[in-house]
């Protein structure tokens, strides 16, 4: 238990100074989960530290994860601790959680995709400097054949929003803006893998308001897939059709923001 290691330590401590930095080698990762667990959990703090180290951590990421947003514990500082107590560290040093963004890489990669997240790519831009939309055009070709009208160098963000404003597909503009990390929340605008939070309490809240919304979003965004899967040709040809009649925008129309619609062919020949 946390608490009699500590007790043990400050009350039995052999008095050879090299024996005291010994014994109290590692003590800085209780002090640190007890200041976490005071921070969050005021409440449990005081059985958290009855406990053992491991279940301790365990404990505070299942209770924490209840309360604010699901968390996990870090395993680099799970395994091969030099000191018992530095398995704390698997929950004090970093927020560790799971993202939800995409990461530049999947973009135009082989990888698994559903058919929500493929017909936004094609109706977008490529939101990736060095991407290319050849990939994701010939993934689209194969699925429903090539006698769609698109805009061969895809939408800006911009227009599609301007276009699916109010429109019975708000799943596909939130996969729309997901692309771009422009969906307002944090959870599905970081990329995944991506470094995880120092503890702040500024980190917590604005990950935990987030959190609120994410699941809806989410939801929303699955729902859109389900819907487009029963008929992906159909009703892809249903989703082009409105965005390409809509009204242009003022924008638009005296900027000259909107893209050219073209047949897709087998890319390449479109000189």
């Amino acid at each position: 238990m946390i608490v009699t290691v500590l007790r043990r330590r400050l009350i039995f401590a052999p008095i050879k100074p090299s024996s005291v930095i010994k014994h109290f080698d590692g003590i800085e990762h209780i002090f640190s989960f007890y200041n976490l667990a005071r921070e969050y959990l005021p409440e449990d703090v005081d059985k958290l530290m009855l406990k053992e180290y491991s279940t301790a951590a365990g404990e505070f990421v299942k209770l924490f994860s209840k309360r604010y947003f699901p968390i996990m514990r870090n395993r680099h500082y799970y395994y091969g601790e030099r000191v018992e107590s530095g398995i704390l560290k698997s929950v004090t040093k970093n927020v560790v959680v799971e993202w939800h963004g995409m990461r530049e890489w999947e973009y135009d990669s082989g990888g698994q995709m559903s058919s929500g997240r493929l017909l936004a790519s094609v109706i977008c831009v490529c939101p990736i400097e060095e991407g290319s939309r050849i990939p994701v055009l010939e993934r689209f070709q194969k699925l429903v054949g090539d006698n769609f009208k698109l805009p061969v160098e895809g939408l800006p963000l911009a227009q599609v929003e301007t276009a699916l404003a109010d429109s019975p597909y708000p799943g596909l503009l939130l996969w729309c803006r997901w692309l771009f990390s422009q969906t307002g929340n944090v959870w599905l605008g970081t990329a995944g893998r991506s470094p995880s939070p120092d503890w702040d309490r500024e980190t917590v809240d604005q990950l935990a308001a987030d959190w609120v919304n994410y699941p809806g979003m989410a939801a929303q965004m699955a729902e859109f897939d389900k819907w487009l899967k029963v008929d992906v040709k159909k009703r892809s040809a249903e989703i082009l059709k409105y965005i390409r009649t809509r009204p242009k925008s003022l924008a638009e129309v005296f900027v000259g923001r909107s893209r050219d619609w073209n047949e897709l062919p087998q890319e390449g020949n479109n000189d």
